[in-house]
């Protein structure tokens, strides 16, 4: 999925109790991260990329859903009615090719998405877990409403907590965006 290959997000994450900045990049079959506590910019080993791409995929599908309408790889389906927390919710069920589904949770009055789960296979063992990314504190970016804040969940467990610092649509970005960070 060419749309999908190519992902930058410089985000504010508390983890352990501290803030601190990173930078995830990934562009093809290359991952860098980069944070601001080692200011070290790293390559993701082979075992954690598998990981960290179903984690930018949950999250990248949930805005792009017309791109996704296209792709030969994928089948979309309903999948039912839900609720995150309280907030009735339409679940869209992704279906990949020798990967786990992804469910989208979308607000029933609002449209806007509120929580996208996927079974991945956790980078420190050879089993899935269930993760959870919880959007909030929408904001609205050249008309679109856009989720300032992402909470990862494995396992029902709270894992990190992410700020968007800023977000960039369209189509047409410098190459260099995508290269390996300095």
């Amino acid at each position: 999925m060419q749309e999908f290959d190519r992902l930058r997000m410089d985000v504010k994450v508390m983890a352990g109790g501290q803030m601190h900045d990173a930078l995830m990049v990934m562009n093809g079959d290359k991952m860098w991260l980069k944070d601001s506590q080692r200011n070290k910019v790293e390559e993701a080993p082979k075992e954690v990329q598998s990981a960290i791409r179903q984690f930018f995929l949950a999250i990248r599908m949930t805005g792009n859903l017309a791109k996704l309408a296209g792709q030969k790889d994928l089948e979309l389906t309903h999948g039912g009615e839900g609720k995150v927390n309280d907030t009735p919710a339409a679940i869209l069920r992704i279906s990949r090719k020798e990967r786990p589904d992804i469910n989208i949770f979308f607000d029933t009055k609002t449209g806007l998405p509120l929580k996208s789960e996927s079974q991945i296979k956790d980078p420190e063992g050879a089993e899935e877990k269930k993760y959870e990314f919880l959007f909030s504190d929408f904001k609205d970016v050249n008309g679109t409403k856009i989720f300032g804040k992402i909470s990862v969940q494995r396992d029902g467990k709270e894992l990190v907590e992410m700020e968007l610092s800023e977000f960039k649509f369209g189509e047409k970005h410098e190459a260099s965006q995508f290269e390996k960070p300095q």
